[in-house]
């Protein structure tokens, strides 16, 4: 009964440190956030927005192969290793390293060369095809801004994480601001490249103790295959979400575009980012303490508890805010966005009900990820995307915006049911 309570114990106040350190983290990240939105409503406004989340997502799938998604498989085992084999932890760095540079590479090689076709399929125009060369020649610095990021987590270096990107928070809403102010829409696309790069440099700063220890060694230490295949299993968790999420966000978006007109499209990635920004008081705690943390644990007893406390911890905060966000919705609208978007108060309800759902689902996602349980975690993700869009694509055509946007608060309803019976079946049955 002591150890039960011990393990209790040290579950909260572990949860609650790092908990305490990524809410600083957030709190910076939500108010620049906030700040630079109201910005680009009134400088690009609802039309700019959509075409802005158009790129993010291209972007996204590029940087997601430039760094094969393996950063989260990079924590997990750096996690696992740091107290039990210095040699594999050690030797897992290297390996990233290797994989980041020679991947990193070769991408920004065909983004380079299919600059023209890219910026076709995302603008309708060939006027951005610069900037898909300018985000070809710094992929490899953002990967490898990424893969650090990656590494210091799994070393459970909370603070300099939260330092990081508390910076990355601030330049980034100085930068978007000011680019804006004087480009409109090229400067906030641009600003998305330039920020992550600038990072990159600010961290050879802060972690010149791994990059002394590790960059340098990878360079000229022998090719381990074994990592290799562990990283690369691994990232196939990663990349099904990194790949298929800015996939079905961007054909949503286009169908929205496509049946309602760019105005609803802005109207809906508003409303995505009105989530994230409010969200990531608790997400930036879940790959932070989560993943790191349900990697070392061996018992499904201890496993258990923990999620069931995160989730009962994490639940009742998302539902606080929920119905503040809902009871001061109009308000919020006008304070950090602008008049032109009123009419996204039709849609809060729908959205706000299914962040519920959303944040649930995540942290059992996490649990399935620090895991392995690879194959599950891969079918799942792949039914969330493809009923998500197959429900958006229906409802549009049989009904207005309103209802449409209820497909948001049905897919994570279902995507969440799915979670807690698997997580039953996998983790609380088998603990007997």
């Amino acid at each position: 009964m002591k150890n039960q309570i011990k393990v209790k114990d040290i579950i909260k106040r572990d949860f609650f440190k790092v908990s305490f350190l990524t809410s600083i983290s957030s709190f910076v990240k939500i108010v620049t956030n906030l700040g630079v939105s109201k910005f680009l409503a009134i400088a690009i406004g609802p039309s700019g927005i959509a075409l802005y989340g158009q790129f993010l997502n291209i972007a996204t799938l590029i940087l997601t192969f430039g760094n094969l998604s393996i950063i989260q498989g990079v924590t997990k085992f750096v996690a696992e290793y740091n107290d039990s084999d210095n040699t594999l932890r050690d030797k897992t760095i290297q390996t990233a390293i290797k994989i980041i540079i020679v991947s990193s590479l070769s991408i920004s090689i065909l983004t380079f060369i299919f600059s023209k076709e890219l910026s076709i399929f995302t603008f309708n125009n060939v006027n951005y095809l610069n900037l898909y060369r300018f985000l070809s020649f710094n992929i490899i610095l953002i990967s490898l801004n990424t893969l650090l990021l990656g590494i210091i987590n799994g070393f459970k270096q909370f603070k300099r994480f939260v330092l990081v990107n508390i910076i990355q928070s601030l330049v980034g809403a100085t930068l978007t601001i000011c680019l804006v102010y004087y480009f409109k829409l090229d400067g906030v696309l641009y600003a998305y490249i330039l920020v992550q790069s600038i990072i990159f440099f600010i961290q050879i700063f802060l972690n010149k103790d791994i990059l002394s220890s590790y960059f340098t060694k990878s360079l000229i230490s022998s090719f381990d295959r074994p990592i290799f295949k562990s990283l690369i299993a691994f990232s196939l968790i990663s990349l099904t979400s990194m790949i298929l999420s800015p996939a079905s966000n961007f054909f949503i978006r286009s169908q929205i575009i496509d049946t309602f007109g760019i105005k609803y499209g802005g109207y809906w990635e508003a409303l995505n980012k009105m989530s994230v920004s409010y969200l990531s008081i608790l997400t930036a705690t879940l790959p932070v303490y989560i993943l790191p943390r349900l990697s070392e644990i061996k018992e499904n007893i201890e496993l258990v508890k923990e999620v069931y406390f995160i989730l009962r911890t994490t639940l009742s905060i998302v539902l606080i805010l929920v119905i503040m966000i809902f009871i001061f919705r109009e308000l919020i609208i006008k304070i950090l966005l602008s008049s032109d978007f009123l009419e996204m108060k039709l849609y809060f309800l729908p959205q706000l009900v299914g962040d519920i759902f959303k944040i649930g689902s995540w942290v059992l996602a996490y649990t399935f990820i620090a895991k392995s349980k690879i194959k599950q975690f891969v079918a799942i993700e792949v039914f969330f995307n493809l009923f998500y869009c197959t429900l958006v694509f229906l409802l549009s055509q049989l009904y207005p915006m309103e209802v449409v946007v209820w497909s948001y608060t049905i897919t994570y309803l279902v995507y969440f049911v799915i979670y807690i019976l698997l997580f039953k079946t996998n983790f609380v049955k088998n603990d007997g």
